[in-house]
């Protein structure tokens, strides 16, 4: 295949998948929508809001293929989001919620802002006793703060 036949390809599926969000405005694609503009509309008191904020994230997550039969999470409430979203929620995270690499020194910076948020949200889970994999890691801070793709078998593909 060609590049040029790939990009083809290419915008052939984000069209699909863009007219299945449009068409269905229920569907499961569009539960990230919902689980980060929650994130978006309620960062500066994710702690009012945590059970709520756990929810969407939990059901965001379930939506995207994270409580399959394999996954720890189909052994568990909500509530074993908790603890991600009080980390989250700390203000070291702050500067992470309004995103801004247009000079190398901000993106380095927010880079490392990142890296730390990674091992956050992986503390956040082994405080339950659970070793999250990079594709939950990455899918929680798609969902939440929007930094990072998520580390999945389609974007490793891409």
């Amino acid at each position: 295949m060609t590049g040029g036949t790939n990009q083809v390809a290419l915008g052939h599926s984000i069209r699909k998948f863009y007219k299945e969000c449009v068409r269905n405005p229920e569907g499961r694609y569009r539960s990230w929508d919902h689980c980060h503009g929650f994130f978006r509309q309620h960062y500066s008191d994710l702690q009012g809001v945590q059970d709520t904020a756990a929810l969407q994230l939990g059901f965001y997550l379930a939506s995207w293929g994270m409580s399959r039969g394999s996954s720890f999470l189909l052994q568990h409430t909500y509530l074993v989001h908790l603890p991600v979203i009080h980390l989250v929620a700390q203000s070291r995270f702050s500067n992470l919620w309004d995103l801004d690499c247009r000079t190398h020194d901000q993106a380095v910076k927010l880079g490392q802002t990142i890296m730390e948020l990674v091992e956050a949200v992986r503390d956040g889970y082994r405080q339950v006793g659970r070793e999250p994999t990079d594709v939950l890691v990455t899918k929680v801070l798609l969902g939440t703060v929007g930094c990072l793709p998520a580390y999945d078998r389609f974007f490793r593909q891409g």
